[in-house]
């Protein structure tokens, strides 16, 4: 029994001191900020929120271009037959001949009820809610990294404990099985160390398939193939009696509500929901607009005057008297093809004005309009008192939390200390067959259930801890 005797403190100290499993030397460690990096780089849910804030970095140039003159151009040309109206002349002809109309025209908006301006504000608070989104799914993403990364710590620790338990069983059931032969136990004795063994390689099992657990849902989070070999840094265990652990909840609270991403949503939502109250107002406002454009034709029936020429001589009397008659030149006049450029300019026109459009009755569309806008308005409003009044709800438990996990540690570390002195005594007590087989596993199990509990209540700490740093918008960092 010389060797269950030393492997007691030793189980004792690595538990508390080391906890965790001895990777190998040639694989390199992951970091927390580097668990966190990758996360943070290859997560999809992040490169959709980053393209819906692409959309609304293209919304918001669109609605500073919206203030900008509209310009249009449009042309068009027809082949026509039968009766048809030659636009340069005005007259109806019976021939085939080629249309053509080009007109150019602008427009610039005056006065649209401030919904230009409006339009581009809220635009810009919509693209500051795609970005406060974006930082919203890293925080929890980087929380949700932390949180993982803490729970493979605390199930290698838990591992490790198991597996030392495990070898402690078998040692246990080789010495007892030699005490057996020599006549100083029982087989019933033999038998109960063999169960134990047994029941300490499931748990060896079980906390091995727990570990696989966790460690498989931080590569997903990381989103690495499930067969990566990862292992991971440990960070040291701070001190539950540190003075940093002592915390002002107003102040904290205070600071949360400076940098909290729901909170800061919140108040965006709001932002641009007054704003949505002045579009709707500006439904009522006329639209008054500066108006200009150039509008010209074609036809291939027109023709353009070239000159006269004489055809021969017109009878247009005679001389007085006698019967001798007198001529005039007969002049016909000449006409050529009219080219399209010329006909082009010639028939080119301009205008300008001025022009204004007012929505007089559009079936109280503009009133509801209004109406659920202000709703909106209110509804944002509520919201951002209820994730203050969250905010202030979830710091009161965090606090709450961390003071009950420095409790816990504290407690699991005296509990654990006293119970490995109660297990070497048993252990000594046992050798002098002093007591029995079941005393000495009800002792070694209470202290296997308390290095289990310290394991969990070191790591709790550390998380609730860290957990405090993330609602203040500081670096989580191990």
């Amino acid at each position: 029994m010389l060797a269950i005797k030393n492997l007691i403190p030793c189980v004792g100290i690595a538990i508390l001191v080391f906890g965790s499993i001895a990777p190998a030397i040639s694989q390199p460690r992951l970091s927390l900020q580097q668990a966190i990096d990758l996360a943070l780089d290859r997560n999809l849910q992040i490169k959709l929120a980053r393209v819906e804030e692409k959309n609304g970095d293209e919304d918001l140039a669109q609605a500073r271009y919206n203030r900008l003159p509209s310009l249009g151009v449009n042309a068009q040309a027809t082949r026509n037959w039968g009766r048809t109206l030659d636009v340069p002349t005005y007259s109806y002809v019976q021939q085939r001949l080629t249309l053509a109309n080009i007109t150019a025209s602008g427009q610039f908006t005056i006065f649209q009820g401030g919904q230009l301006k409006n339009q581009v504000l809220e635009n810009k608070l919509q693209l500051d809610i795609d970005k406060g989104t974006v930082d919203k799914i890293k925080n929890d993403l980087v929380l949700n990294v932390v949180t993982t990364y803490l729970q493979i710590l605390a199930d290698q620790d838990v591992v490790t404990a198991a597996r030392e338990q495990s070898d402690i069983t078998k040692e246990t059931v080789a010495n007892i099985t030699r005490l057996s032969a020599m006549g100083k136990k029982t087989i019933a004795d033999v038998d109960q160390a063999r169960a134990d063994q047994t029941q300490a390689e499931l748990n060896v099992v079980n906390t091995e398939n727990q570990l696989e657990t966790s460690t498989l849902t931080l590569k997903q989070l990381m989103e690495v193939d499930g067969d990566t070999v990862i292992v991971l840094e440990k960070p040291p265990i701070p001190d539950y009696s540190d003075p940093e652990f002592n915390i002002d909840k107003q102040r904290l609270y205070e600071e949360a509500l400076q940098i909290n991403p729901d909170i800061r949503l919140a108040l965006l939502k709001k932002q641009a929901s007054a704003v949505n109250i002045k579009l709707a107002k500006g439904l009522y406002q006329p639209n008054i607009s500066l108006l200009g454009g150039m509008i010209t034709n074609y036809s291939s029936a027109d023709r353009q005057l070239h000159g006269v020429k004489v055809t021969g001589v017109d009878t247009i009397g005679a001389i007085v008297g006698t019967s001798i008659p007198v001529g005039a030149p007969h002049y016909v006049d000449e006409y050529v093809n009219y080219p399209l450029p010329r006909q082009l300019n010639n028939n080119l026109g301009q205008y300008i004005g001025i022009g204004m459009q007012a929505q007089l009755f559009n079936h109280f569309s503009a009133h509801v309009s209004l109406a659920k806008a202000r709703n909106a308005d209110e509804t944002a409003e509520l919201n951002v008192s209820i994730a203050k009044d969250n905010l202030f709800k979830v710091i009161d438990q965090a606090l709450l939390d961390l003071r009950a996990a420095i409790k816990t540690y504290a407690a699991s570390s005296a509990n654990v200390r006293s119970l490995v002195e109660a297990y070497a005594t048993t252990v000594r007590r046992y050798d002098l067959n002093l007591t029995n087989t079941l005393d000495l596993e009800t002792a070694r199990a209470k202290l296997d259930k308390a290095q289990f509990e310290l394991i969990q209540a070191q790591y709790n700490l550390l998380f609730r801890r860290k957990v405090i740093d993330y609602y203040i918008g500081k670096p989580i960092i191990l």
